[in-house]
């Protein structure tokens, strides 16, 4: 699933256009147009509060296709549809329906990042400051996150040369503790190509907290085990890899977490 997230309307007395409009004649078949398809949800709060909203019953269902296609300059250009999915007539004989909304143009955004309070979400702002927040919900079976990496490498290929990209360079889950909460906690952690390690609750994927690469003083792994530490400042993180069928699996898993973090460190 995807959800958008706009700013509230512009106040009396000033407008303000918007990079996206009306397409009245958009082709939902994927097969002909499109490379890519998905669920979408709508909301219009232009704020997050403190407690982040993830009740699905107050979103409004959205269908987004991406396509990519060339623009006349040896580049490729990308149009993100958004649809709306009217009810079927069974009286009538008439199958469900799909009407575009909106359009956003993918070389007007200045920026595409993974959203940080949320983990299946991504973050888009286009030219004019207008903020697009894009929740997954795939229907392909596994964890709906895992689609976001792939989403954002799609819209890269389309962006503009001068829009910000922010990817995922490692995520998993792993087990968390520290000196307050002495008891391994299970995070899913995610490593992203601007220094920060996020890690986010296992049931609902809310941002539970994250460390600044720049604070990091180093990253040590065991000999021969699952365990590493990153000490960043006066905090000590112990991690600890999960699954694997061996206990040498999930220390080489530890060791490559190590190189990534190490690696994202010092880029």
């Amino acid at each position: 699933v995807l959800r958008l997230r706009e700013p509230p309307p512009a106040p009396r007395g000033g407008s303000r256009s918007r990079s996206t409009s009306p397409n009245p004649n958009p082709n939902p078949n994927p097969k002909r147009r499109f490379t890519l398809m998905s669920k979408l949800h709508l909301d219009d709060d232009d704020e997050r509060s403190a407690a982040p909203n993830t009740d699905p019953e107050t979103w409004d269902r959205r269908y987004a296709a991406l396509e990519v296609q060339p623009d006349g300059r040896g580049e490729m250009a990308g149009i993100l549809y958004i649809f709306r999915q009217g009810a079927s007539d069974p009286c009538h004989g008439t199958a469900n329906h799909f009407s575009c909304t909106e359009t956003i143009k993918v070389s007007k955004l200045v920026s595409i990042a993974p959203d940080h309070e949320f983990l299946q979400c991504i973050l888009m702002v286009d030219h004019e400051g207008m903020k697009i927040t894009l929740k997954l919900e795939t229907a392909e079976e596994g964890e709906q996150h895992l689609h976001v990496n792939r989403w954002i490498r799609m819209l890269r290929r389309v962006a503009s040369p001068q829009c910000e990209v922010t990817q995922i360079v490692k995520e998993g889950w792993l087990s968390k503790r520290g000196k307050i909460n002495t008891g391994y906690k299970r995070r899913w952690m995610r490593l992203d190509s601007d220094k920060m390690l996020r890690y986010y609750h296992d049931s609902n994927g809310v941002l539970k907290g994250e460390i600044d690469l720049n604070t990091v003083t180093e990253v040590v792994a065991e000999f021969d085990s699952p365990i590493f530490t990153i000490k960043a400042g006066d905090r000590t993180f112990t991690l600890s890899t999960q699954g694997g069928d061996t206990k040498s699996g999930r220390a080489v898993a530890a060791a490559s977490w190590v190189r990534a973090l190490d690696g994202a460190r010092f880029l």
